[in-house]
């Protein structure tokens, strides 16, 4: 019964849609389960004691279901699967250095676990492009870098997560959509005992695509809160930072973004423009019916070389506002240095913030 309730939860995730945004972002990933049923943990008979070890034995379609417990694993899914926790107790636990799950086959799903104490959390795109995932309904806790990294990739949701990480979310592949999490800053200098290693992050979600072709994101209903600085220690600094390609179409819609140095920043970086790569018509922008409360400076707008205009619509900005909201644009000179070049507007800011879920 309580994997058809998960299954259940899953359908109705890939169901999901976001209306009025302007950007339609399809969503191509299925849930199959045809296969047979793979059981770790528990006092069935037959049951794994690994997780790794039901996976290697699982062929495609099948469902690796997993009891509470502790799993201290590293785990590689090269297989198109459906890896289910019975419940967020069931917890894999990878180690400081490690990634707890890398993701390395087309039509992976895995929902219900609790992944914490661990560099990384879930990895998708390990080694090789693949498709069709889905990562929904997972608790990511006290990760100490990335909690999810959606890597070159394509047609990946990623729905209703709970995320305490030094590192939210990085994407870089093509067709990704990021809705329902909730993504809260890890200090990870006063929590980790690998507390004088550089490497950290401090962004909820990172936009941040690595090839040049065409990419389609859709950011929505995601609360992030936190990423600010904390007293001796090192500090988050965006919400959301989204380093966009000018062939991209990307859609923030009804996000909550809190308490941040900086609540979203956008770049647009102008290479390859449509006078060398023929992408249709201009794509669009989209930054519409978010909350931006007590962050410490709510946009920072920047390019390099040719600017996209960006559509700004009813964006809550933390107080009663009888004026259109101006955003000013920045024209970066040096990687550090920009001069005021333009100005957008938000003509229609709501009066009041929203009630995203």
């Amino acid at each position: 019964m309580k994997k058809l309730l998960v299954v259940g939860m899953i359908i109705l995730l890939v169901g999901m849609s976001i209306p009025s945004t302007g950007i339609n972002v399809e969503r191509t990933s299925t849930v199959s389960y045809d296969g047979k049923t793979l059981y770790v943990g528990g006092d069935g008979p037959g049951n794994y004691s690994k997780i790794q070890d039901a996976i290697d034995n699982a062929s495609s379609g099948d469902t690796v279901f997993v009891y509470n417990g502790t799993y201290y694993e590293s785990l590689i899914v090269d297989e198109s699967i459906n890896l289910l926790g019975e419940n967020k107790n069931s917890i894999i636990e990878a180690g400081y250095w490690d990634i707890a799950v890398r993701i390395a086959a087309d039509g992976v799903n895995i929902s219900g676990f609790t992944i914490q104490n661990c560099w990384h959390g879930i990895h998708v795109s390990y080694y090789t492009h693949v498709e069709n995932v889905i990562i929904a309904g997972n608790n990511l806790s006290n990760i100490f870098n990335l909690g999810i990294h959606v890597g070159e990739c394509s047609n990946v949701l990623v729905s209703n997560n709970y995320l305490f990480c030094n590192g939210g979310i990085l994407l870089q592949g093509d067709n990704i959509s990021i809705k329902g999490n909730t993504i809260n800053f890890f200090n990870m200098s006063t929590n980790s005992p690998i507390n004088d290693n550089p490497l950290t992050f401090g962004i909820g979600i990172y936009v941040h695509p690595t090839q040049f072709w065409h990419r389609d994101y859709n950011i929505s209903y995601n609360k992030i809160t936190n990423f600010t600085y904390s007293p001796g220690g090192a500090g988050g600094e965006y919400g959301i930072l989204a380093s966009i390609k000018t062939n991209s179409n990307v859609a923030f819609y009804m996000n909550d973004i809190s308490n941040c140095l900086v609540g979203m920043e956008i770049e647009i970086d102008d290479w390859p423009s449509s006078k060398y790569y023929n992408i249709g018509d201009e794509p669009a922008i989209i930054i519409k019916q978010n909350n931006f409360r007590k962050n410490i400076l709510n946009t920072y707008r920047t390019f390099r070389g040719i600017n996209r205009k960006m559509m700004w619509q009813n964006n809550y900005w933390g107080r009663f506002r009888l004026f259109p909201k101006v955003i000013v644009v920045f024209r970066m000179i040096t990687e550090e240095i920009g001069i005021p070049s333009r100005l957008e507007f938000d003509m229609h800011p709501a009066q009041e913030p929203y009630d995203i879920w």
